[in-house]
């Protein structure tokens, strides 16, 4: 095919997706290219890994304990009760887990217990996608919203958040969706906002209001400690029963009177979305919505769009749904493994110490800065160029707002507020920064749109500088691998023994060690930064070839004579030769990302940037994720355990505290700490004991067992970096 063909046929494609991108259905065919998205980043293989230690193991076999011990209300691990981190997780995850048998202790768990462990914390994922396009969509327009929402769905930080049991993503996805909603109530045009507040409640909000309640009634009357030997209605049996019905009974009443009576329903739905984060974390997330709304009050002055009567009953609904558990644990009086009630443990220690800095790390203004470069990988320097134009071109204006600019200054102000906010607290955790990859992931949306819309090419310097960084976290990446993992699992930055992370030697380069995860890693950076790079260069090229045209033709549009190309310079002669196929390259593109009728200037550029986004994303959970659970999980030694040993051959944990070991084996492991006289009388004792042992602590294991015991002694499962499993016979 020719040149003029090719030309011909890419034109031609690009206008029919044009037309279809810019047909009636635009806004349906964008929010399931984001959904589609975000479903290949968070759902395909979802079980297929197990769960990382310590934390989903750890709030995994919380779960399995209600299972087990069928109690759905208070939250126990292993011999006493577990306070650290609300319900909501437990909830969502507990009945599932005795759907697939997880509370039966006889038997290896089944193989889907990582799958329905980690399917509620996906969907929150997808439901925070949807919310954050649909509100975008309205604000801004659907181009920034599916560039947001794309951006967002493949940041690292967000692909490894969704695919993990653990809490965080159950109170950053409602709450942020509930961010989102408000802003849509309080930053629209006057008319769509009177029109939103008196709209009524539909009836699939109230099934909502009813899911998330009367199973919580049903609960508190089913295992509530406050009803043991009340025999009010003649024993506790039946007593309890008189509570779950008329708990359910009396909830069911108060949404039907506020379905009935009540209006503004996305404010209704902002305040559930909030009930359900504080149930996920804790009550911070209404203080992240209030502190960002105040900030941005602060700065706009428009004090007068908070007028909104239906508030009041807002707070009503997230009382209903948040408070009822609350209330329930405050007047509990069962303690933890360190003694301590909920309100004690839960309240002072996890919420309010942590404010100074009673667990976790320390750190100074730069500890995030470095932990979202690496979560934000290829879009950090997109999302720093987003804030700092939004904020410049939004701050200090004395002007009326559009519901375009209310809403970027919010997002602008929501990363900043946030940022500050973790930056400010003593206690420090990598995920903890999690939160301000929304807004900063949505600002990157609406930069790429105004670059779109931008008469002018993307300079060259920002170019330079966006390869720059992605060459640089690239860099502090392959040095040091493990920094994705610490993104989501439990790791201090100055515990990194030798068997912290697989080697994999791939070959040796200057007899220096090279890993397939540093090869994994470089090809993420090189398609980050390829692809890019290649889009500014076709948009480089269509601007030159467009200049070029321009310059042989007339005034009146007729062409001029053009010499053989015997005069022409060498720059001239090469350009031609180079630009001609990269203008080809950024055709389709162009055609895509039209702005006014016309073709961007910066098509190319920001096309490489969604393209890499969905391509690094794809890898980065499905192979650096998944091969890094290997080392990162018990289910394989303990599939051994389970096949290999016979009913009453004990399992010890040799001076280890993963938590996996707890989930995978039923609790039913013995722990072992500090003892060896411990460990030695149970392997002199007849027949066959296991042990899991880190392997640095190997040779503690030998020396406590003893020599008349060493010879016994066989390594049969080291799958794994960090663990052995042992059998001494």
């Amino acid at each position: 095919m020719n040149d003029k063909a090719s030309a011909a046929a890419s034109t031609s494609l690009g206008d029919k997706l044009h037309a279809l991108v810019q047909g009636p259905g635009k806004d349906r065919l964008a929010f399931l290219f984001v959904m589609s998205v975000g479903v290949a980043v968070t759902i395909p293989f979802l079980g297929s890994t197990g769960f990382f230690d310590p934390w989903e193991t750890n709030y995994a076999e919380v779960a399995r304990q209600m299972a087990e011990r069928n109690d759905y209300l208070y939250p126990f691990w292993k011999d006493a009760y577990f306070f650290s981190k609300p319900i909501l997780l437990f909830w969502l995850t507990a009945p599932l887990y005795w759907l697939v048998g997880a509370g039966d202790e006889t038997r290896e768990l089944s193989f889907l217990v990582e799958w329905v462990g980690r399917l509620p914390v996906a969907l929150f994922s997808l439901l925070l996608l949807a919310v954050a396009f649909y509100v975008a969509r309205r604000l801004w327009n659907t181009r920034a919203a599916l560039l947001g929402s794309v951006a967002l769905a493949t940041t690292p930080f967000f692909g490894f958040m969704s695919r993990q049991a653990i809490t965080d993503t159950l109170y950053v996805a409602p709450m942020s969706a509930a961010m989102l909603l408000c802003a849509w109530l309080v930053l629209d045009d006057e008319d769509e906002r009177v029109k939103l507040e008196l709209a009524p409640i539909p009836w699939w909000l109230f099934g909502v209001g009813c899911a998330v309640v009367v199973p919580q009634m049903i609960v508190i009357g089913r295992n509530g400690a406050f009803l043991n030997r009340v025999e009010l209605f003649g024993n506790e049996t039946a007593t309890r029963y008189a509570v779950m019905i008329g708990l359910s009974a009396l909830a069911v009443a108060v949404l039907y009177a506020f379905k009935r009576f009540g209006r503004d329903p996305w404010l209704m739905s902002a305040s559930i979305l909030l009930a359900l984060a504080t149930l996920g974390k804790g009550p911070h997330a209404v203080v992240f919505v209030l502190l960002v709304f105040f900030v941005y009050f602060l700065a706009s002055g428009e004090w007068n769009r908070l007028e909104r009567p239906t508030l009041i009953l807002a707070a009503g609904v997230y009382l209903l749904v948040a408070a009822p558990w609350v209330i329930v644990m405050l007047l509990f009086g069962g303690k933890d493994d360190q003694q301590k009630t909920w309100y004690r443990r839960f309240v002072l220690h996890d919420l309010l110490g942590r404010m100074g800095g009673v667990h976790g790390e320390r750190g100074t203004h730069d500890y995030y800065i470095r932990y979202l470069s690496f979560g934000l990988f290829q879009w950090v320097t997109a999302s720093v160029l987003a804030v700092l134009n939004a904020l410049s071109r939004q701050l200090g204006a004395q002007k009326t707002r559009t519901r375009h600019e209310r809403f970027t200054l919010l997002v602008a102000i929501w990363a900043v507020a946030l940022f500050a906010f973790f930056t400010i607290i003593g206690t420090k955790f990598h995920h903890y920064i999690y939160p301000v990859v929304i807004p900063s992931a949505l600002l990157i949306g609406w930069w790429l749109d105004e670059l779109l819309k931008s008469p002018q090419r993307l300079a060259v310097g920002l170019g330079v500088l966006m390869c720059f960084v992605v060459v640089t976290v690239t860099r502090d990446l392959i040095t040091e691998p493990w920094q994705w993992a610490d993104l989501y699992s439990y790791h201090y930055v100055s515990y990194k023994p030798d068997y912290y992370f697989p080697k994999d030697i791939a070959f040796r380069l200057k007899d220096q060690p090279v890993s397939w995860w540093q090869l994994g890693i470089g090809a993420c950076g090189l398609i980050a930064l390829a692809f890019p790079l290649l889009g500014l260069l076709a948009d480089w090229a269509f601007e030159q070839r467009g200049a070029g045209a321009e310059s042989t033709a007339t005034d009146d549009g007729n062409p001029v004579a053009v010499p053989d190309g015997s005069n022409d310079s060498a720059v001239q002669r090469v350009l031609e030769q180079f630009a001609s196929p990269l203008e080809k390259l950024g055709a389709l593109p162009r055609q895509l990302f039209r702005h006014d009728d016309a073709p961007s200037k910066n098509a190319g550029v920001v096309a490489g940037l969604m393209l890499s986004g969905v391509l690094v994303s794809i890898g980065v959970v499905h192979v650096y994720m998944a091969q890094a659970s290997q080392h990162w999980t018990h289910r394989h030694i303990l599939h051994t355990y389970w096949e290999m040993s016979q009913p009453g051959e004990p399992l010890i944990a040799f001076q280890m505290d993963w938590k996996g070991e707890t989930f995978y084996a039923h609790n039913s492991e013995r722990q072992i700490k500090k003892s060896s006289a411990e460990l030695k009388k149970v392997v002199d004792k007849p027949g066959r004991t296991f042990v899991i042992v880190q392997q640095d602590r190997y040779n503690r294991l030998k020396s406590a067992v003893g020599k008349e015991n060493e010879k016994n002694m066989r390594i049969v499962d080291q799958s794994n970096t960090k663990w052995y499993l042992v059998l001494i016979e």
